[in-house]
């Protein structure tokens, strides 16, 4: 925890100081880069939130580094489930709008029964075990 803490504090701490010496409204890099990094920078921070010790962290840090494409810890179903989410993520705004559209004039049954399909195949994608609130666990 004692790292977890030290990192988000650099990180504000590196944060809060390009603030001053910018000036908040004149960054040189785009949103979308920012996010970027910041997303990044704190889910590498979880990793020693979330270890249970010091060589735990640094054992998941190099298993990280080790770029595969295998996934045995992943059913294929939840597999499918993140392909069709990237490629929803990757589509042209306009074919996301036409299928808007065509969802919204479409009967209430039709909707209805859209709906309920996509319930059903989160629900079968979802896994069996639940995984326990980490914050229960302190």
């Amino acid at each position: 925890f004692v790292i977890w803490g030290f990192l988000h504090g650099l990180g504000l701490a590196l944060t809060r100081a390009m603030q001053v010496r910018r000036g908040r409204a004149a960054h040189k890099l785009p949103g979308w880069f920012r996010a970027f990094v910041t997303f990044h920078f704190v889910c590498f921070a979880w990793i020693f939130f979330r270890a249970p010790t010091f060589a735990h962290a640094t054992l998941m840090l190099e298993r990280m580094s080790h770029v595969t494409l295998d996934s045995p810890n992943l059913a294929p179903k939840v597999l499918a489930v993140l392909a069709l989410g990237f490629a929803t993520h990757f589509m042209p705004r306009h074919w996301m709008n036409l299928a808007r559209d065509t969802f919204v004039r479409s009967p209430a049954l039709v909707q209805g029964v859209t709906l309920a399909a996509f319930a059903y195949a989160l629900h079968f994608a979802s896994g069996a075990k639940a995984e326990p609130f980490i914050y229960g666990q302190f």
